[in-house]
């Protein structure tokens, strides 16, 4: 399986419930453990809390 289909299953919250499990979905702290690089993004910035 590559990276990008690893990634469709995995959640970085824990307490997976039993029917996302039963699902194959996986708890993974670190998203870039399935061999990924952090790249800052080209065309996309992130959005910003204004009070």
């Amino acid at each position: 399986m590559d990276a990008v289909g690893w990634l469709a299953l995995i959640t970085g919250r824990t307490g997976i419930s039993p029917a996302r499990a039963a699902q194959g979905y996986l708890y993974e702290p670190d998203k870039f453990a399935a061999g990924l690089t952090e790249q800052p993004s080209e065309l996309l910035s992130p959005l910003l809390v204004a009070a």
